[in-house]
């Protein structure tokens, strides 16, 4: 036990004599992480809202369950979460997210359930993901969640750069 004391004591002054140590140790996690508590305090507040609604494009084929589910995204969808923009065409979904005209695109096919809706976005954005999860929630609350399991795919679409006419290459993260 006496050596293990020794130990410790020598390493406590060590790191004493050492003030460049001693930062690095105490002062700058205790800055840091008060920097990131007043930058990112509004992001975890209860009341946190969007700086803006997402755009969403919404291609829908009519169908018996199509049409109902494209009715509850475009109208009862919160308006701070996202905004709706009806196109005629999954392709016409997929170049508004290539231009950035939109953040996300829900394509829903008329043979759904057994055909599975398409979300398009860039990869790992929270577009996607919050997308992805309002249309597996919308799509519970209209069919029974237990009866029909209904898949949701994500299809990442490369955006192009502001000013550009050639799309980026990218992986996909999801």
């Amino acid at each position: 036990m006496r050596a293990i004391m020794t130990i410790a004591a020598n390493q406590i002054l060590r790191l004493a004599a050492d003030r460049g140590a001693l930062v690095m140790l105490v002062l700058f996690p205790i800055t840091l992480n008060l920097i990131l508590g007043v930058s990112l305090q509004r992001a975890f507040s209860p009341d946190f809202r969007f700086d803006r609604p997402f755009r969403v494009a919404l291609a829908v084929e009519d169908g018996p369950l199509a049409t109902p589910l494209a009715r509850v995204l475009a109208e009862e969808v919160p308006a701070d979460v996202w905004t709706v923009k009806k196109v005629a065409s999954a392709d016409a979904a997929r170049a508004l997210v290539r231009q950035r005209q939109a953040e996300a695109a829900v394509i829903i096919p008329d043979g759904l359930p057994a055909e599975a809706i398409v979300v398009v976005s860039e990869p790992g954005t929270l577009a996607s993901s919050l997308t992805k999860d309002v249309v597996r929630e919308t799509l519970a609350a209209l069919v029974d969640p237990l009866a029909a399991q209904v898949p949701v795919d994500t299809e990442h679409v490369p955006a192009r750069p502001a000013g550009s006419t050639t799309p980026v290459a990218s992986r996909a993260m999801d």
